[in-house]
């Protein structure tokens, strides 16, 4: 019994002397030391400088600082988030500014809002996404999210509908705040108009996917969701979403 014992005692400290020496071996071997580094995003440039840091320390894939990476690429305004990554054995990849947006964001110029309602850079790769574009919306700086009581609510109500009705989602083409307390909500799919609020957008977003399911034919009428248990329609003006809000084709 106690033979028994002493022998796994020493071989779980012979797994821990191993152990040890493959970390101190992998943190100073010239093997794994960064001789590749590759910046890709759509602000790439901007962090070049922090991969130069890496490359002229030598440094190794396990043991270099860092945070010291990190803090010199985001340190210009415009970065707001790196995705860091190694490459075994001596290379280095990192994503700038990888973000998935929920929305669009029509301003000065467009940008993309993400799920925790920040303003984010506009990235070609998104030229393919179906986003619904967010219109009036008060001028935001980068990474702050816009100045509207209701957004976080918006926001939270397209990431729902995108999960539960996706097809819903793709329909959305614009999402207008220039009215202080109704929203309105324009389709794809026809001239219709739709009138919320920031509270219970979500559920008011599954009115809207039952009325649309509804409708023969295109219905130039405004329907107003933000009432409980009722959807009230009125007749309206439509507007052409195609000029006004990226209509996608």
């Amino acid at each position: 019994m106690v033979l028994g014992v002493r022998k796994r005692y020493w071989s779980l400290l012979v797994l821990t002397l191993i152990l040890a020496g493959a970390a101190v071996f992998v943190q100073v071997s010239p093997l794994f030391a960064v001789r590749r580094a590759r910046i890709v995003g759509p602000l790439a440039d901007k962090a070049v400088v922090a991969s130069q840091v890496c490359l002229k320390d030598n440094a190794n894939l396990f043991s270099m600082d860092k945070n010291r990476l990190l803090d010199e690429a985001l340190s210009h305004d415009e970065i707001g988030n790196i995705n860091l990554q190694m490459v075994f054995p001596n290379g280095l990849r990192a994503e700038v500014n990888h973000f998935e947006p929920v929305a669009l964001v029509m301003g000065s110029a467009l940008y993309g809002l993400d799920s925790t309602c920040r303003l984010i850079p506009y990235d070609t790769a998104w030229n393919d996404v179906n986003c619904p574009v967010l219109t009036g919306l008060k001028p935001a700086r980068l990474f702050q999210a816009p100045r509207d009581f209701r957004i976080a609510d918006v926001v939270r109500g397209l990431i729902l509908a995108k999960a539960r009705r996706p097809e819903l989602y793709r329909r959305l083409a614009e999402i207008d705040f220039s009215d202080p307390v109704l929203i309105g909500i324009y389709v794809t799919t026809g001239p219709e108009k739709y009138l919320a609020t920031g509270r219970s957008f979500g559920a008011q977003l599954e009115k809207l996917y039952a009325v649309s399911r509804l409708l023969a034919a295109p219905d130039s009428a405004c329907y107003h969701l933000q009432y409980d248990g009722l959807v009230i329609r009125k007749k309206y003006e439509a507007k052409n979403v195609a000029d006004t809000a990226l209509h996608r084709t």
